[in-house]
């Protein structure tokens, strides 16, 4: 097992903490597990990559650090291993089918992410996550009525992410 050592341990507790958190729990519902896990996910990006300069000049953006994300390949190793499981696979054949709104801009239909099966399908997958989390952190996902298409979006996302990060967390963070 090759651990992630040059993690402080504070925020390796921090990590957990959040991961944890995202997991089963009756009291909670499956957009708050994922805002949790997306929380425990990008303090693992900071930690990970946050030191790198972004390719504009200046910090490394969120964006950019999903797009290390997606091509991280011990994550895309876990997502191939995991994506082997007919119930992940049906989840992933579901987001599939979704054309994701960038809600800053719904009509421009340029914005819009999708999961692309084939060599992309991981990177895309990431992209796709992040910009639902775009959306209900924005205040651009209705996720009260706990139906219809934002929150199948929401539980996907969480459903999708959560294997491949726990996976993760469990093999490279002591």
């Amino acid at each position: 097992m090759v651990v992630d050592s040059n993690l402080p341990d504070d925020e390796k507790m921090f990590i957990k903490t959040w991961l944890y958190r995202a997991s089963e729990r009756k009291w909670i519902d499956k957009a708050d597990r994922f805002i949790s896990l997306w929380i425990s996910f990008n303090a693992w990006l900071k930690s990970k990559y946050g030191h790198l300069e972004s390719r504009h000049g200046g910090k490394i953006c969120e964006y950019e650090l999903v797009e290390k994300a997606g091509h991280n390949k011990k994550l895309k190793s876990i997502f191939n291993g995991i994506k082997k499981e007919e119930r992940y696979r049906k989840k992933l054949s579901r987001i599939e089918l979704f054309a994701i709104k960038n809600m800053r801009d719904p009509q421009d239909k340029s914005k819009y992410k999708r999961v692309e099966p084939g060599e992309k399908e991981f990177s895309s997958l990431m992209d796709a996550i992040y910009q639902i989390r775009c959306n209900l952190f924005h205040g651009r996902k209705n996720v009260s009525e706990k139906e219809g298409e934002d929150w199948e979006l929401v539980c996907l996302a969480h459903d999708l992410l959560s294997p491949i990060f726990n996976s993760y967390v469990k093999r490279h963070i002591a």
